[in-house]
């Protein structure tokens, strides 16, 4: 696991820990859209409804892991989709191959 990843995901854990103890605000489904504008144009729609989908929760980082994914194609679409294989903010890819839960079912 790279630094940046590890770094990336302490921020997240730690900023989910202190919204839930009522330490911080969430983070808003607004800096999610904010991403979605550095997508390519056909992209950024579905972006920015995975924002929305997302928001539900006020936009706060929620871990998944290969437990939340019922086969390795949903596990390898959600990784892809959250940045994976350059960015796995979720830990799906242990072995850094680019393939996400890969003891799930096809």
């Amino acid at each position: 696991m790279s630094l940046s990843t590890l770094r990336t995901r302490r921020a997240a854990i730690g900023l989910s820990v202190l919204s839930v103890l009522g330490l911080a605000e969430n983070v808003t489904a607004d800096a999610c859209t904010k991403k979605c504008t550095k997508k390519p144009k056909n992209k950024q729609k579905a972006c920015k409804q995975k924002c929305k989908r997302n928001g539900d929760d006020g936009g706060a980082f929620v871990n998944r892991n290969c437990d939340d994914f019922a086969t390795q194609r949903q596990a390898q679409q959600f990784f892809e989709d959250e940045g994976g294989p350059r960015d796995d903010p979720h830990g799906l890819d242990t072995d850094r191959d680019g393939i996400a839960c890969e003891s799930l079912p096809a």
